[in-house]
């Protein structure tokens, strides 16, 4: 079974209700965001932190997800 949260030193993406949309993607400015999953099954395709220690907790990726997918840790 998945995990269904995926957690950083900055952000928590709640896996399960990310629709791999991309918003955040775009709104990130040191692309430390990528779409996984496989491309053809519902449900299995979501946003990860590919890139950790570039995370520079600017929290634009939190804005930008209109499915409340991403959380900013304080």
């Amino acid at each position: 079974m998945a995990r269904r949260h995926i957690k950083t030193e900055y952000l928590e993406i709640d896996t399960a209700k990310c629709t791999a949309c991309g918003k955040c993607i775009e709104e990130c400015s040191n692309q430390v965001l990528k779409v996984v999953g496989i491309k053809f099954l519902i449900n299995h395709r979501h946003i990860k932190v590919v890139k950790p220690e570039e995370c520079i907790a600017c929290f634009s990726c939190v804005e930008a997800c209109s499915e409340g997918a991403i959380r900013g840790i304080a």
